[in-house]
């Protein structure tokens, strides 16, 4: 997670101060590196930043930096970080419930998904108790409206993200 972090009194004077910074690091450094922006000046905010996570121009540096050291710890891609983060938080769920979800991996991923469709054949693939190849085999599927399929599990939850994966967040 990187954010860059400017001076505001220099910014209402027309001057852009700032720094870019990645977190998490050391409480210490960060306060230092706060405090060489500002100077005498009394306030900052976040004018731009990477992360799989939105952040806004207010929000705490300090909980930003404790935030990134606890996603720093999940073994999950930014971009399944990203969907489950768009997916809780917005449904108001705070970020200490983001990092419970991910912590405890209570969320369900399947790869290799583009469409409606995709979503509903590889949930199905994937979580069924029986061979499916044997249910592919019979010619059934042929009879099986994929697409609504997924459309009705979107509406039950899945997000596609468009990055080829889709999510199920246990609520």
């Amino acid at each position: 997670m990187k954010i860059y972090i400017t001076n505001l009194a220099k910014y209402n004077e027309g001057v852009l101060k700032g720094e870019w910074v990645s977190l998490p690091i050391n409480q210490t450094a960060l306060q230092s590196k706060i405090n060489n922006l500002l100077g005498a000046d009394e306030e900052l905010f976040i004018s731009d930043y990477e992360a799989p996570i939105k952040i806004d121009e207010y929000d705490s540096v300090s909980e930003l930096n404790d935030l990134a050291g606890k996603l720093a710890e999940i073994q999950e891609p930014d971009d399944v970080i990203a969907a489950i983060s768009n997916e809780v938080l917005g449904s108001g769920y705070s970020m200490d419930e983001l990092i419970r979800i991910l912590t405890d991996h209570e969320y369900y991923i399947v790869e290799d998904v583009w469409t409606e469709s995709d979503l509903a054949i590889k949930v199905d693939e994937s979580l069924l108790p029986f061979d499916y190849n044997a249910v592919d085999a019979s010619g059934a599927t042929g009879y099986i409206d994929w697409e609504t399929v997924g459309r009705e599990m979107i509406l039950s939850g899945w997000t596609i993200t468009g990055k080829g994966f889709a999510v199920l967040v246990y609520k």
